[in-house]
């Protein structure tokens, strides 16, 4: 998976992507192995400048799709992928007459104010049976909310995060748009302070630490992925 950290510059942010990637790779081989038969349609919804979508491509027997609400971005992932579908499009909204066997959701939910829209329009974007993937930032936590209230405000007045999720709020959230969770993953450990989290995710030892406290504290853990199913009708 390393040729597809192009774009990761350091090695803080190349081994958070890669726990994400093999908790992604991991649950679509999962489905696949029980419905993909066939093959698998997988949607990046927020796709980006297609990180993700590399990650994806490469799993055989897999069709990717992209959206993306920025133009810019999708023009750059438009020229590097030519094979994928890839549409213009608010999540709220979009709609679409495919049915996806899986949409991937990563980082992108903390972005969009109707969040609960979102969720129940990816919902309507999956066949029977589907999954969401949805990966999220825990910034509602304690150590979150010191981070950017006391030791650096400066993040919270240039974020454009407009949602701040703690584990109980998303929860509520996924189920309130007819999700059933059937897999966490916790990621990281929120600590208050930007440098000393990379540094520490800078090393092995440092990034097991982090994941051990994550395990510890799962209140103050960095953020949760999630896969959820289309659950009851």
């Amino acid at each position: 998976m390393d040729c597809h950290l192009g774009q990761v510059k350091d090695n803080s942010t190349k081994r958070v992507v890669l726990k994400r990637w093999n908790f992604i790779i991991s649950a679509v081989k999962n489905f696949g192995e029980k419905y993909g038969k066939n093959g698998l349609n997988i949607l990046d919804a927020g796709c980006g400048d297609g990180v993700n979508l590399k990650l994806l491509a490469g799993i055989p027997g897999v069709k990717v799709h992209g959206i993306d609400y920025n133009p810019v971005r999708l023009e750059r992932v438009k020229k590097e992928f030519p094979g994928v579908e890839i549409a213009q499009a608010d999540l709220v909204c979009f709609k679409t007459d495919k049915k996806f066997d899986i949409v991937l959701c990563s980082q992108v939910l903390e972005h969009i104010g109707d969040d609960v829209k979102a969720l129940e329009n990816m919902r309507g974007l999956l066949s029977d049976p589907g999954i969401l993937i949805l990966g999220v930032p825990n910034e509602g936590c304690f150590l979150a909310r010191l981070r950017n209230n006391v030791f650096e405000p400066a993040i919270k007045k240039t974020t454009d995060h407009v949602n701040f999720y703690t584990e109980r709020s998303i929860r509520q959230k996924i189920e309130s748009a007819g999700f059933a969770i059937i897999e966490k993953m916790h990621e990281g450990f929120f600590f208050p302070c930007q440098k000393l989290s990379s540094f520490l995710a800078s090393s092995d030892p440092g990034f097991a630490l982090l994941n051990l406290l994550g395990s510890l504290f799962k209140g103050q853990a960095g953020g949760y992925y999630f896969i959820c199913s289309k659950g009851l009708p």
